[in-house]
């Protein structure tokens, strides 16, 4: 695949080949041939090979007949896929789709048949090679949380690039099968988490936004805190609206994708922008 490298080139490029026709125009000598030329070649160096993309994610999922035996759509997050079923079938071997970041590839592969009595490792390789990232997939039978107990159970969920370790709820079904239905920003400000960290505090789940606590109303509970993402966080949200912007839409981020808005606003020479 090639990508034009930017349209100040292509401006430059026209903007000597008319100087050259001006040139040969005083000389009275015009020759179509060496014009044409020198256009190809011009533009020509316009074009370079694209960069591999360097994304490893899950973007969608589906099953066949999904409408007759999925409650709602697959719930996906960072590290996990979850398709609530209506109900029990007789089995849960599925063959579940995969949609992918551009290039992508995953292991097992996508539509391959396995048995979901017990959830599924499955392994993301992005097109460049150089990153992967590793899902649990599993089929649950979805009966609706229940409030008296909504917060009762909470895994850690440890991370090493960035460190972080931060609580992530979940509900356990009458088969004892885990669903997340809670969504938390526990996940987006460990991006950051590290950075933020001042005298005498640890990286632990109570200093993010959402973490489990035990003298709940009823059982255990969730305290949730307004953080501050600091300096660079704000710095990050800039970059992202100012390349949505650019985009004419919104597109959603992968963890990795703030890097990458920084890279294409510094060779598109954007920061001053901000």
């Amino acid at each position: 695949m090639v990508a034009l490298r930017s349209f100040q080139c292509i401006i430059d490029s026209i903007g000597t080949i008319f100087t050259l026709i001006l040139f040969f125009m005083k000389q009275r000598r015009i020759y179509p041939w060496v014009i044409c030329f020198m256009l190809l070649f011009s533009l020509g160096s316009c074009i370079k090979e694209e960069a591999l993309n360097a994304e490893a994610d899950i973007e969608g999922a589906t099953i066949a007949q999904s409408d007759q035996y999925l409650k709602r759509k697959p719930s996906i997050d960072n590290n996990t896929v979850v398709f609530p079923l209506k109900r029990f079938t007789g089995s849960y071997v599925q063959s579940p789709e995969f949609v992918l970041t551009p290039g992508a590839t995953i292991e097992p592969k996508s539509g391959t048949q396995l048995d979901f009595s017990e959830p599924q490792k499955y392994t993301v390789t992005s097109e460049d090679g150089a990153w992967s990232k590793t899902y649990t997939v599993s089929f649950v039978i979805d009966e609706g949380a229940d409030l008296y107990s909504a917060f009762e159970h909470a895994e850690v969920v440890d991370t090493d690039s960035p460190e972080g370790h931060y609580h992530k709820f979940y509900d356990l079904t009458k088969l004892g099968q885990k669903t997340y239905s809670w969504a938390t920003a526990n996940d987006g400000y460990n991006i950051l988490a590290e950075t933020l960290l001042e005298e005498g505090e640890e990286l632990v789940p109570g200093f993010y936004p959402t973490s489990q606590i035990t003298d709940g109303y009823i059982g255990k509970g969730a305290k949730l805190v307004t953080k501050s993402t600091g300096s660079l966080g704000g710095f990050l949200v800039h970059l992202w609206l100012l390349v949505i912007y650019f985009w004419g839409h919104f597109k959603p981020l992968s963890r990795r994708s703030n890097l990458h808005i920084l890279a294409y606003c510094m060779r598109k020479k954007l920061l001053h922008w901000l």
